[in-house]
């Protein structure tokens, strides 16, 4: 058989192609890049990450699981909702109770007088309130003033005719003139002086100073309002001394 030979090349040529080296030097390859496909439109928006939701949880059975349980209403309750607010059922009660006021006396005493009614640390004062159920407040003293302000203070109930303020009122007064007198009852002429608003002054003495001449009448007693420039240093400069 005859052999084939493969033609030579061109003298000092090599006889065979070398292979190529891809890709070419210096050409970076592009990167893949999957084929898209114009649908028509925007493109679709990405939503939000998905977040898993809270399990569940029922509410506890019991008598706590009602209506009106903290569970059900989401929050702790302060109060009970069936009620009202305290305030309504505080002022349900004082109207089951009866009317009920506020009466305060503002009773005016030599300071060296002050002592007999407060007592050896405090005795007396404390028994005058244990007794009538009102609050006693010695105010302190004001310079250049001989006289301290005793507050009496106490709420009065219409329905059982009580007045405790009244009541500690006598017995401070009793106590003031005892001190004075001795331990005797206070003397006819026994003068008291109290402070009162300016507006209390004129309901006091009335259209032509008829409530006034009534309460005078009734009881006896000298009664007159002091005017302003009479007013000691203790008092409020929209005072008035009743005497």
């Amino acid at each position: 058989m005859a052999q084939q030979y493969a033609p030579k090349g061109e003298p000092g040529q090599p006889s065979y192609a070398p292979p190529q080296q891809y890709p070419p030097a210096g050409v970076q390859p592009a990167p893949y890049a999957a084929p898209q496909q114009d649908l028509g439109g925007p493109p679709p928006q990405q939503g939000p990450p998905y977040q898993p939701q809270p399990q569940y949880q029922a509410p506890p059975a019991g008598p706590e699981a009602g209506p009106y349980s903290p569970q059900a209403a989401g929050s702790k309750r302060r109060y009970d909702d069936r009620d009202g607010p305290p305030d309504a059922k505080r002022q349900a009660i004082g109207a089951a109770e009866g009317p009920q006021t506020e009466t305060v006396y503002r009773l005016l005493v030599q300071s060296k007088k002050v002592g007999s009614v407060i007592g050896k640390a405090g005795t007396i004062v404390k028994a005058i309130r244990d007794e009538t159920g009102a609050r006693i407040r010695v105010v302190e003293g004001v310079p250049n003033c001989d006289e301290r302000v005793i507050v009496i203070s106490a709420r009065s109930d219409a329905a059982r005719h009580t007045d405790a303020a009244q009541e500690a009122l006598f017995k401070v007064h009793a106590r003031v003139h005892e001190h004075e007198e001795g331990p005797h009852p206070p003397p006819a002429n026994a003068t008291t002086r109290m402070l009162v608003c300016h507006t209390q002054a004129g309901c006091l003495i009335g259209k032509a100073g008829a409530i006034i001449k009534e309460i005078r009448e009734a009881s006896g007693a000298h009664i007159k309002i002091l005017p302003a420039e009479d007013l000691p240093p203790c008092g409020l400069s929209n005072d008035r001394v009743v005497q």
